[in-house]
């Protein structure tokens, strides 16, 4: 049986020998594969080799989007007491961001957020990155048909923006870096209370602010 299955496991090879009248437990098949020496042999794990960063060749090329739920520490004025979260988008190439505030984070409010970003972004949008939440994409839900995509990735494809989502696991180092030192700066500049910033429409499109329900809406570059 061990010259036939010579890659099964433990429990796997229990299983096939109880099937053919084997009547000893686990333990003890275990302890007479070790002392005969005829454990299972498991090939080596594939060594897992990171592909090189796909490094941008032009601004719009490719925009990242994430949202992080803002500490209430950071709230004040009209603000506080409430549950904001932060969508952040960042260009690849140029790093240029553009971060919005909403009281949740669901498909409407990521519709709300493209859109916005749209208008704000001064070159067209070729390709969007998100996670795999479920205020993007349906991807793993339970629910999820070929025909059932999300107000998010319904407008994306009203604007002909191509869709790309990551990795769940594991992450690509390369891009995880640049975008946590990213994140790092903008959440840094949140960790001190600072003063309530009224909705205004700057003439610079770098920091157009559109949206009734952002509370804190901040366009660097």
């Amino acid at each position: 049986m061990r010259r036939r299955n010579p890659d099964a496991g433990l429990v796997v090879f229990w299983v096939k020998l109880m099937q053919r009248g084997y009547s000893r437990s686990i333990p003890g098949l275990y302890r007479f594969l070790r002392k005969q020496g005829i454990m299972a042999v498991h090939s080596a794990n594939p060594k897992y080799v990171a592909k090189t960063y796909e490094q941008m060749t032009y601004p719009g090329q490719r925009i990242q989007i994430d949202v992080k739920s803002v500490p209430s520490v950071c709230l004040v004025n009209e603000a506080k007491g409430k549950k904001l979260y932060q969508y952040t988008a960042i260009d690849e190439y140029s790093r240029w961001l553009f971060v919005e505030d909403f009281e949740e984070y669901s498909s409407y409010p990521s519709t709300q957020f493209l859109q916005h970003l749209i208008r704000a972004f001064p070159m067209p949008i070729e390709c969007v990155q998100t996670d795999n939440g479920m205020e993007f994409t349906k991807r793993f839900s339970y629910q999820v048909r070929e025909d059932n995509l999300t107000m998010f990735e319904k407008e994306l494809v009203h604007h002909r923006i191509q869709h790309k989502l990551i990795r769940p696991f594991p992450l690509c180092p390369c891009i995880m870096e640049k975008w946590n030192a990213a994140i790092g700066k903008i959440m840094n500049a949140f960790m001190q209370p600072i003063p309530f910033i009224p909705l205004t429409t700057s003439q610079n499109n770098f920091s157009t602010i559109i949206g009734e329900t952002t509370t804190i809406s901040l366009c660097v570059l």
